[in-house]
């Protein structure tokens, strides 16, 4: 055969011109006798290599470009979803089509390389077949044009809604329905969008399950729609999951969301899954990403969150079990302290915020994050800060001894009680074992203090709020003051009020022991109330005798008598009562003279009750007045009208305090400021700018409060000028010393209740060095005798 037939031959079997329109793919006579040809020839690579470029060729330059003009192709507005399902099933045949067209040519490229022994120069270890696919694979993502992924993003989305929609419609995931979308429950379609009466869910589900198989049948559902259905899948799950932790954190939603997944994730698996292929499993590689995914967001969210689900505990306790639950899978441990340390610095501990919101704050984080980690490592990192900005508010100590006490707002009685309890009751055998079985060591993220964690682990949660200053000396030092205060501003001595304080006390007792030296101080301020109780009944019953024998002057005087050296520091104030008052302060004293011969009392005059009956032109006021407020009006018995300087100088008194006493009647009703700091009294009822008659003020807040005991600050200050005096002491004796060996000898010698840290001792001495007492040399303190 000549060179130019025997090429003819070999172009119109092998279609090495590219022609696919002309070629024959069914005359197997004249392509067996172009193989033999190409076979005596010895062409047999630069056949199959002309060959398989044309291939290449075509896929370049038709198949794959009208295959992406029909998927993309241009529609003039919103494009249905069922035009563009068919729109790229037409696609997608036109592309199987153009596969078919090629395949009997790919079949007789293999047989030359099976005859002549070559081989493509890419077909190491595998087909020509495979080549061609690879090709074909590789054509269609370098001609992929910038608006295919988001087209076929489009058609994946439409394919994943009507699934959720026709499956999500058979399965209640949630008794209240708070996983379903509330679009299910509309008139409408939430697949198709048309109306119920005209719902294309079916048709175009039909559709989509026809591309499914074109595109596993053609060879490109891998590598060109997977990726696109996995998307769709996470989308789904981020969505899920974020609406679900939108909902109130009052009920479980993790297990409704593994519930969700298994349904959603494994039935969709399955529709885009090959169709010869068995349904898919929890151990498909997606389905476990999509898990984890699930997790992670879920976590996420919940520790975004965080703050305000521990703030709402117990209510939110169902939303930390299940944020619990996830931190066994993933481990984001240091994330969630970051956040959540940095949510209650921003959040919490400002200024702005009172110190009972902190304490309720903190109280309810210690219960959450107990039952999020029980070990208390998570715990004890998470409030550090809080215990630090504690410490610098002073009225947290007297917040929580109320509460323990007296019920108050952050109910700490029943945890008292509770640990009681729980002391009281003996060890469970089983249960310890039980707890050593379940032990695991603490996380790393605690290995910077992992015995702290572990001690906060087994505290209970009032010994965490006294773990905040170290001392329970300080609660109970506290709760002497709170209870001297009451004491003086209720003046009750009554049996039913001996009763109640004895059994604050021995709670306190039994919760802190009585090594304490305020515990002693309290049981003689609680006898200090049984015998004014007795004192006062027996100067009632002398008081009715002398009325009884024709002595109308006398008024009835009750005190509370007090002995001063078991009492905290009480408030001065200068106030010189009027004559009235002293004389029956006098007439008190002949009636405790004659019940207590050889004792003396020596009386607070500024601090106590008076009952008063205020008698104006057309009303009359009975009210209970303190000592300076009844001095106060008693001076306008004389004259109607009188200064500012006028009644300080009848009361002896400083100017403000004066003005402060005034200004409770000018409130009243019952004095009226006629001129700048002139007072006169106010007959005719309502006065102008003083308000309604007979009307108390408005209550001060619980932290302006008038307390009858001094500051803690002036209480402390005395506590230190103790100290000072054993100090000079010790260095009259033994000249000099270092800080060292004062502090140490001051806690042999002191009693614990005034026993002080290394640094308030530090401070104590370097202001007597400033004033000039004490001369440091060396690091030792002495005697600054010059």
């Amino acid at each position: 055969m000549e060179d130019d037939a025997a090429w003819d031959l070999i172009d119109s079997v092998y279609c090495i011109g590219g022609s696919f329109e002309q070629w024959d793919a069914t005359d197997e006579a004249a392509a067996r006798k172009a193989l033999e040809t190409v076979k005596e020839l010895a062409v047999g690579q630069l056949v199959l290599d002309l060959a398989l470029e044309s291939v290449w060729t075509a896929l370049r330059r038709e198949i794959v470009p009208v295959f992406w003009r029909t998927v993309c192709a241009p529609t003039a507005g919103q494009e249905s979803d069922t035009a563009l399902l068919t729109r790229f099933h037409d696609a997608l045949q036109l592309l199987q089509n153009s596969v078919v067209v090629l395949a009997p040519l790919i079949h007789r490229c293999e047989e030359v390389c099976a005859e002549c022994r070559v081989q493509y120069r890419e077909s190491v270890g595998c087909s020509v077949e495979q080549v061609m696919m690879v090709q074909l694979r590789a054509t269609l993502h370098s001609q992929m044009p910038d608006t295919a992924p988001r087209t076929l993003r489009a058609i994946y989305h439409v394919a994943f809604r009507i699934y959720m929609h026709m499956h999500l419609s058979q399965y209640k995931l949630s008794e209240d329905n708070s996983l379903l979308d509330s679009s299910l429950l509309s008139v409408r379609c939430s697949g198709c969008f048309n109306d119920n009466t005209d719902c294309q869910c079916s048709t175009l589900s039909s559709t989509f399950h026809d591309i499914n198989r074109v595109t596993w049948r053609v060879g490109v559902a891998y590598e060109l729609c997977s990726a696109v259905a996995a998307g769709q899948l996470v989308e789904a799950v981020q969505q899920r999951v974020a609406a679900a932790c939108a909902l109130p954190h009052d009920t479980h939603r993790l297990q409704h969301l593994y519930k969700w997944l298994k349904v959603a994730a494994l039935g969709w698996l399955t529709v885009v899954g090959a169709p010869d292929a068995p349904a898919a499993t929890t151990s498909h590689p997606l389905y476990r990403s999509c898990h984890t995914l699930l997790i992670r967001t879920f976590l996420n969210i919940r520790i975004k969150n965080l703050f305000s689900i521990v703030i709402d505990y117990p209510e939110s306790r169902p939303a930390i079990e299940d944020l619990r639950s996830c931190l066994q899978h993933v481990d984001v441990h240091q994330h969630l302290v970051k956040t959540l340390r940095n949510s209650i610095k921003s959040r919490m501990l400002h200024p702005g915020v009172k110190t009972l919101d902190v304490l309720h704050a903190y109280i309810s984080i210690i219960k959450a994050l107990r039952v999020l980690e029980p070990r208390g490592v998570i715990l004890d990192i998470v409030t550090e800060p809080v215990r630090t900005y504690l410490r610098s508010r002073r009225d947290f100590v007297r917040y929580i001894v109320t509460s323990l006490t007296d019920g108050g707002s952050l109910e700490l009685s029943e945890d008292l009680i509770e640990s009681e309890l729980a002391a009281d009751e003996p060890p469970d055998h089983n249960t310890a074992v039980e707890e050593w079985r379940q032990w695991t060591p603490d996380t790393i993220y605690a290995r910077d203090k992992p015995k702290k964690c572990s001690e906060s682990s087994s505290n209970d949660l009032i010994s965490m709020l006294v773990d905040i200053y170290g001392s329970k000396d300080m609660f109970i030092s506290e709760y002497r003051a709170l209870f001297a205060d009451r004491l003086l501003t209720n003046l009750d001595c009554s049996k039913a009020s001996v009763e109640t304080e004895t059994k604050h006390l021995e709670q306190i007792k039994k919760r802190f022991g009585t090594s304490s030296p305020y515990i002693s101080k309290i049981e003689v301020m609680i006898r200090d109330m049984n015998v004014s109780r007795t004192i006062n009944s027996a100067a009632q019953e002398l008081y009715s005798e002398a009325v009884a024998a024709g002595d109308d002057e006398r008024t009835r005087v009750a005190c509370m008598i007090v002995s001063g050296l078991f009492w905290p520091a009480f408030k001065e104030e200068s106030i010189e009562l009027p004559e009235r008052a002293q004389e029956y302060i006098k007439q008190y004293n002949e009636l405790f003279t004659k019940l207590k011969p050889n004792r003396k009392l020596s009386w607070k005059p500024h601090l106590g009750q008076v009952e008063l009956e205020i008698e104006l032109r057309n009303r009359t006021l009975d009210l209970r007045v303190s000592p300076g407020h009844a001095t106060v009006l008693m001076a306008f018995e004389e004259k109607p009208r009188l200064t500012l300087q006028e009644i300080t100088l009848e009361a002896k008194t400083t100017s403000s305090t004066v003005r402060k006493l005034v200004s409770f009647w000018v409130g009243q009703g019952v004095l009226k400021e006629v001129s700048p700091d002139v007072y006169e009294v106010c007959e005719d009822g309502v006065c102008k700018g003083s308000g309604s008659a007979g009307l108390a003020p408005p209550p001060a807040a619980e932290d302006d409060a008038e307390s009858a005991m001094a500051p803690s600050e002036v209480q402390r200050d005395e506590e230190l000028e103790v100290l000072w005096s054993y100090i000079l002491g010790m260095l009259t004796n033994l000249e000099s010393l270092p800080l060292t060996r004062i502090h140490s000898m001051l806690t042999m010698f002191v009693d614990e209740g005034m026993q002080c840290s290394m640094e308030e001792i530090k401070a104590l001495l370097d202001q007597k060095v400033m004033q000039h007492l004490l001369i440091m040399v060396n690091g030792q303190y002495k005697l600054n005798n010059n």
